[in-house]
């Protein structure tokens, strides 16, 4: 088995629009810009040793508000830009499905197929519920601090008790730090 980073993908790895407070994801490849510093991130992550692999909650497919081919599309190319080894999605709209994110499925499937070591693994997401679905899987947890990160998402409010490991400002900030703690410093 061997570690992972999750990586959402929105306000992570590519830029997200703000609307009245909310981000939206890209509707197309088009708008899809990544983020400077994903690139080199992603590559020192890879070359410690860990599998790289997004989750993303795609609800807007479920809504009529894009197709799955348009993600499909987004998600190709940022896998290809930053050579992830999976993109796992959560299509759904609400709350009733297992891979929805605070849900932990997309991270416990992940494990599955890829076997992975969740509790030597990190979520690094810019929502709470990026640090919900990590915190559940057991993965230590950054959150990318930005003014949306505790807006309630899909009607439902954060627990007032989720707290992640760490938080900072930057994907860079996140390699740093996880890069830094101390079983990868022996290694």
């Amino acid at each position: 088995m061997r570690p992972a980073v999750f990586l959402d993908r929105d306000g992570v790895l590519n830029e997200v629009r703000v609307e009245a407070g909310v981000a939206r994801p890209p509707r197309t490849t088009a708008e899809l810009k990544i983020i400077d510093d994903a690139p080199a991130a992603a590559a020192r992550l890879k070359g410690a040793g860990f599998a790289l692999v997004i989750i993303t909650n795609q609800p807007d497919v479920a809504r009529g508000a894009t197709d799955r081919e348009a993600v499909e599309e987004i998600n190709d190319v940022v896998r290809a830009a930053l050579a992830v080894d999976s993109v796992a999605v959560c299509w759904h709209d609400g709350s009733e499905c297992a891979c929805r994110k605070p849900r932990p499925g997309m991270l416990v499937d992940s494990a599955t197929d890829l076997d992975l070591d969740l509790a030597a693994s990190w979520v690094i997401g810019d929502r709470w519920v990026d640090i919900g679905a990590g915190a559940a899987a057991g993965t230590r947890t950054i959150l990318l601090d930005r003014p949306y990160s505790w807006s309630p998402s899909g009607g439902v409010t954060p627990p007032v008790d989720l707290e992640p490991t760490a938080r900072v400002a930057t994907l860079d900030e996140a390699v740093e730090l996880i890069l830094g703690t101390p079983e990868r410093q022996s290694s």
